[in-house]
Parts: C-alpha cells; sequence; structure tokens
C-alpha cells in the first residue's frame, strides 16, 4: 500500500450533504464533493471515498488569504502560477489576445507566494440553535431551490424580519425585491451562497433537493466574479517536518479541503505478490524490475497503478515510489 497525497486529520472535506467534517473521520463508501480531475472546465461531481488510511510524511503549512491548511510535501492543489500568459487566436476573421494565469497540478513543496488556488467557498457549521431549527422549518414552509438560487417568499412583518436577522447573524448577505401585491422575494446571496444556507439550516424538503444546486456546476470560476475572488492566493509555505496525515481516495480523484480544490490521496496496491515464471516462483516486485522480464509481463487483472497527473511513466519498467511509514490500521 503507498499513498503520498494526503492532509493533516483536522482539515475539514465537504461531504455530498453538505457538512464539513474533518478528514480524520471519513470512511471508505463515504461520498464528498469532489471535481473533475482534468482542469480545462472542471465540473462539480460526487465522489466516492475509496481508501481511507493513517499515515506520517513530510508536511508544509500552507498559508492562503482564506485560511491555513496543512498538508505532506507531494500533495497536489490545481494553481493558477504566479507568472501570467499571454494566448492569441483568431476568431471570424478577427485576431483577439488575452493574458491569463496558466492552470495546473502543483505539489505543496513546489507552492510560491502569489500562487492562486481556486477556492470554492468558506466552511460553515450547522446552526443548532433554537433559531436555527426554527428557520429550517421556515424554509421547508416559504423556501425555494434552483439550480443558481436559493431563497424564500414572505409578507412584510415579524416573521420576514426574524428570517432575515437569522441569515444576517450568520454570516449572509441578501437581495429583497417586492412584488406587485407587496410579498418580499428574498435571495441569498454570495459565492455558493445556496449551499452555505442549505447547510447551515439543513431544511428537510430541500436538502432532498440539494444536489441540483452543486452537481455539474463549475468547479471555480464563470460569471462576473474576478479570478481573485474565487482562488485563495499563497502568502507563504512553512515547513513543518514529519506529521500524522490522512490520505483518502476518492472516485474522481478529487476532494474540497477547507474551501480550496485539492487532488486526494494517490494509492497503488498490490493484489499478488508472487507470480510463476517458467514454473518457478517469483516476487512480482523482481518481475517488474527485471529489464528483460517486466516488457512479456501482462499486470492487467493484477494490479492497479494511479499514477499523479502530469508525471510520466516510470523509466526502465522501474516503479519509484516515496519512502513512508505506516502508523495506522490500513482499512481491507
Amino acid at each position: 500500500y503507498h499513498a503520498d497525497y494526503s492532509l493533516a486529520p483536522r482539515t475539514r472535506v465537504l461531504t455530498a450533504d453538505l457538512r464539513w467534517v474533518p478528514i480524520s473521520s471519513v470512511e471508505v463508501g463515504d461520498e464528498l464533493v469532489g471535481f473533475d480531475e482534468h482542469l480545462s472546465n472542471p465540473r462539480l461531481r460526487r465522489a466516492l471515498v475509496q481508501s481511507a488510511s493513517d499515515l506520517e510524511q513530510e508536511c508544509f503549512e500552507v498559508v492562503t488569504s482564506k485560511g491555513t491548511v496543512v498538508a505532506s510535501a507531494l500533495h497536489r492543489w490545481p494553481v493558477r502560477g504566479s507568472r501570467k500568459h499571454s494566448y492569441k487566436g483568431m476568431k471570424n476573421g478577427r485576431t483577439w489576445s488575452t493574458t491569463r494565469r496558466k492552470m495546473g497540478w502543483v505539489e505543496t513543496q513546489a507552492l510560491k507566494a502569489g500562487d492562486l488556488i481556486p477556492y470554492l467557498c468558506e466552511p460553515w457549521a450547522q446552526d443548532a440553535t433554537w433559531d436555527g431549527a426554527w428557520m429550517a422549518g421556515f424554509l421547508d414552509g416559504e423556501g425555494w431551490l434552483s439550480k443558481t438560487s436559493f431563497g424564500f417568499g414572505q409578507n412584510p412583518g415579524p416573521l420576514l424580519d426574524r428570517a432575515l436577522d437569522i441569515l444576517h447573524r450568520n454570516g449572509m448577505e441578501t437581495y429583497q425585491c417586492p412584488n406587485k401585491k407587496g410579498c418580499v422575494k428574498v435571495q441569498v446571496l454570495g459565492p455558493r451562497g445556496s449551499l452555505r444556507a442549505l447547510g447551515t439550516f439543513r431544511p428537510l424538503r430541500l436538502m432532498a433537493k440539494s444536489p441540483s444546486a452543486w452537481e455539474g456546476a463549475r468547479a471555480y470560476g464563470g460569471g462576473k466574479l474576478k479570478v481573485e475572488e474565487t482562488s485563495a492566493e499563497v502568502l507563504e509555505v512553512r515547513p513543518l517536518g514529519p506529521q500524522r496525515v490522512i490520505g483518502v481516495g476518492t472516485s474522481t480523484g478529487t476532494l474540497i479541503a477547507e474551501g480550496l480544490l485539492s487532488h486526494n490521496s494517490q494509492t497503488c496496491v498490490l493484489v499478488h505478490a508472487w507470480c510463476e515464471v517458467d514454473g518457478s516462483p517469483m516476487r512480482l516486485a523482481d518481475l517488474l524490475t527485471n529489464p528483460e522480464l517486466a516488457p512479456l509481463a501482462s499486470c492487467q487483472g493484477v494490479m492497479t497503478v494511479l499514477r499523479q497527473p502530469s508525471v510520466p511513466e516510470p523509466e526502465n519498467h522501474q516503479l519509484v515510489l516515496p519512502e513512508v511509514r505506516i502508523i495506522g490500521r490500513i482499512p481491507t
């Protein structure tokens, strides 16, 4: 077993039912919010947890404009580099040009000040107070949810005033527009405002519709928001030495950590340790590193190797794995 992308145990990850939970509590079979691994135009996807392991690895503390996260040296982030790249082309007979930051996967140890990591939203906690419970019931009765917006309608009066007060005390911005009959339409604003409101109050009727608010939506960018508004700028990267970390593998190869778009844990699972060559037993690892025998071997159905994005195939059929020490139980 091998894992080289890992996060600190207290790192919060976003579940498919819109809760922020410590990554140390995630188990195989759980569902998280992930996104497409290819970064050309990634969309948010449901990500099934396929592995979860407790490890010790060299770590760094990454300080950003939107918070701090601790990750292993090889953990990867989708990054808009500090350097800008110019692009030119022609459309309808006209020449166009633009300047953009190039996006790519970058290891934690290679991050530098000025890099931009796409940021989904600020983590929230469920409002378990009396007001939070009242708001959940109110939204179940008066609320509505679409792919792009979330809100409710209410006539002016004490109920409207109380609902607005609870939203504002939970840090949510609102837009209010009365119709011709005087009923006020209230919409929750802000990046991923719909997800924040749903996850904070968890109204039963609307939570059943919550996947429609995020599945298939753009993972970052789009709309009128600037790149800087939907990204966390790296301010400093500090080495911490060996630390306990959690490696989690998902079906999409991605997850959301402390609001940041992030890669998942990279794993290599050997199913068979031994094979036969001309009737004689041989370790599979020895066969795969033998320059004469390796080209003749077929590992399909025997071993699955998931490799980091942008990392080329090993030369001379050698499997090069970082050295890690397992300090916890590995789920079967």
